[in-house]
């Protein structure tokens, strides 16, 4: 896949445990989004509303670009 995402896929409940974290911006019932260091040094990002869902696996440079854009605004 481009773009930095190495994979995607439906985790079915699988999801719920792990570290996953969002950003302190965020509110409780808000739409937000999640992610969760790999050990295989990618990084899981997913939903937080729909944590059953899909969940991107992306490319650690692609997950630092995006966030350091994110923090450009």
């Amino acid at each position: 896949m481009s773009d930095g995402i190495v994979a995607h896929w439906n985790m079915s409940g699988r999801t719920r445990g792990g570290d996953w974290r969002k950003s302190s911006y965020s509110l409780a019932n808000s739409h937000c989004v999640e992610a969760a260091c790999l050990s295989v040094g990618h990084v899981a990002v997913r939903d937080s509303q729909a944590a059953d869902g899909l969940v991107l696996r992306v490319r650690p440079t692609a997950w630092t670009a995006f966030t350091g854009r994110l923090r450009q605004r």
